[in-house]
This record gives C-alpha cells, structure tokens and sequence, in this order.
C-alpha cells in the first residue's frame, strides 16, 4: 500500500524510498507466498509470517511521500481539492482493476481464491472503500489486501482536511491521528465496521511526515546510515519474533519508522541511478502489492498437479510471477493511465 510518487524519480531524490517500496512489497508477497504454498501444497511447510510487516514499511514511507506531494515547487501546500484528486487518480484505477479482476477469478474459478465470497452488497461497498466485515469475520474488502487502503484513504483525507482549514499539516494532522490511536482503546468488539480506523497503526504516517519535515536537515555518515538501516530491520524481525505482546506502534511502528529515517540519510551516499531496475520495481510496487495475491496462488495449485510437492520452488515461481507481471502492467498499463 503505500502510494508512490512521480516526483520522487522525476526529480532524482530519495530513489532509495522508492527502492525500499519494492523491498516492502516484496516482504509481503513472500509471506503470503509462503501461506499459499502452506494451504494449497505443503500443510507443513512453514509460513513467514514477519513479512506481513512490510505493510508498516509502506504506511511510515506514505506519511513521508504525501508531504513531498502536497507541497508545489514553490514550497506552498497543493490545492486540498488537486490534492484529492491527484490520490484518487493515483489509487483507485489500480485498484478497481485488481478488485474486478479478483470477482471474475472468484466467479469463474471460486477455488483459487481460498479468502474471498460473493456476497455483492461487500462487492460493492469494496470499490468505494467502505469498511465492512468479509465472510471471515475480519473488516476487509473483495480484495483482501486492500485492508491498507482504508488507512491510506483515510490519511489522504485528514491531510486534505488540513489543507481545506489551512492549518499546518505538520500540527493539525499528527494531532487527529493522535486522537485516534489513543481512541483505539475504547474500541470495542461489536462496534461497527468505520471503527476499523481506531486503530494506533495510524502513527506510523506520523512518523513518515515527520522524517520528511526533517529530511533536508538530516545528515548521517555512511556507516551510521547503514546501521540505522540494519537497526531498523533487525528491531522489526527480532521485535515479532520475540516482542510481539508489546504494542504494535513499538514493534512495528518504530522500526519501520527507522528504517525509513535509514534510507533517507543514505540517499547521498548511494548512487541510486546505478539501480534503475530496484528504481523502477519501486515504481511498480502498488502494482505488486495489489495483484500479487490474485496470481501467486497460482503456482502452488499447478505443482500440485503436477505432484511436485516443493514449497521452496513454489515460493520463488509465486514471487518471480508476481514481480514479472506488476514490471509489465506498471510499464504499459499505470504510467499511461497516471
């Protein structure tokens, strides 16, 4: 989930954001691989459930990219209204095709699709975001990974909402969201589906506006960007494995929020146009979030077929399909529709 930017490659900066965007992503497709391969092939094979946190990943960078996206080049906030309009062009044509995508596979082929039901009244409320409980009990739309969206949407329209007061982001959208987190705790069970946004995983779009309202100030040599980088990702895996009662803003928050901070003081060490394939799988990394479910699962169901139980082979075909198809939908189908 998080939502790129065009500026970000456009004007050369913070490439290494973009490629920590496919890394993000690439988390969360090899744990749901390695699910897909545990349901459909292997019930022993072992799931790597760590990577689900590349979400947080993407939910700190997204903080920090609509800070750069609402402000003009003359250093002025955008417009509330472009502002609005510039995210729903950027998210929801994606979108709505994985979304549609996801009801004719469901509708032609209801066995590859384990985590979904055709119930048209969550259809629809799917495609407007609108939070509601699927067949599982858990308040997700068709799209299962969509989830994200309705914190990214609902970010998108605090910060617009900010805009409209003109009140200054950096005060009046990190108070909401403090507001909310700290409501989180009066949430209870049979509260209706909208409550879904009381949730303290909002903070972490804190964190990233906050990394951007300091990025041109922050300097780090190499080696301590590196270990911020390596900090961050080692409090994250070790931080699940071991720490994970704690609350969610301190095992997941904080160290995604590190390993942002890391790449962004890394950016002028690293001579990212050398990289230009990571640049671009960056770009293309909503594209991967989005679909990857909808044909990763593929692999494990053919391998059965073919009797070729190995779990380890269905994993890399599920990612190399996955990461093959967001490159080539990205190239001829989103730049042209953004």
């Amino acid at each position: 989930t998080g939502v790129s930017s065009v500026a970000l490659i456009s004007t050369g900066r913070y490439n290494g954001v973009q490629v920590l965007r496919f890394i993000a992503a690439f988390m969360v497709v090899i744990t749901h691989s390695t699910l897909y391969a545990h349901e459909r092939l292997d019930p022993a094979f072992w799931v790597w459930e760590t990577g689900a946190r590349g979400v947080d990943i993407f939910f700190v960078i997204s903080g920090f990219v609509i800070v750069i996206a609402a402000r003009g080049r003359d250093g002025e906030w955008v417009n509330p209204v472009s502002f609005i309009l510039r995210r729903i062009v950027r998210i929801v044509p994606m979108y709505w095709l994985a979304t549609t995508l996801n009801l004719a596979i469901l509708v032609a082929v209801p066995a590859l699709v384990l985590h979904s039901s055709l119930d048209w009244s969550t259809v629809l409320r799917s495609y407007f975001l609108i939070p509601d409980y699927n067949d599982s009990g858990r308040i997700e739309p068709l799209l299962g990974v969509g989830w994200t969206l309705y914190f990214e949407t609902f970010f998108y329209a605090i910060f617009a909402l900010a805009l409209s007061l003109r009140a200054t982001p950096f005060i009046f959208v990190p108070a909401v969201l403090t507001v909310v987190a700290v409501a989180s705790v009066l949430r209870g069970e049979d509260w209706p589906p909208v409550a879904v946004y009381l949730n303290p995983i909002v903070l972490e779009f804190m964190f990233g506006m906050l990394i951007a309202l300091w990025a041109r100030t922050l300097r780090a040599s190499l080696i301590l960007s590196l270990v911020i980088v390596l900090g961050g990702f080692a409090s994250l895996f070790a931080a699940h494995a071991y720490f994970d009662h704690l609350p969610g803003v301190l095992t997941r928050g904080l160290p995604s929020a590190a390993i942002v901070l890391g790449f962004v003081v890394l950016e002028p060490h690293v001579d990212w146009h050398r990289y230009r394939s990571l640049i671009f799988l960056g770009a293309a990394s909503y594209v991967l979030y989005l679909f990857h479910p909808l044909l990763a699962p593929a692999a494990p169901v053919v391998l059965a077929r073919l009797d070729i139980v190995n779990p380890w082979f269905s994993v890399f075909c599920s990612a190399v399909i996955s990461v093959a198809f967001s490159a080539v939908t990205h190239r001829y189908l989103e730049i042209p529709v953004l």
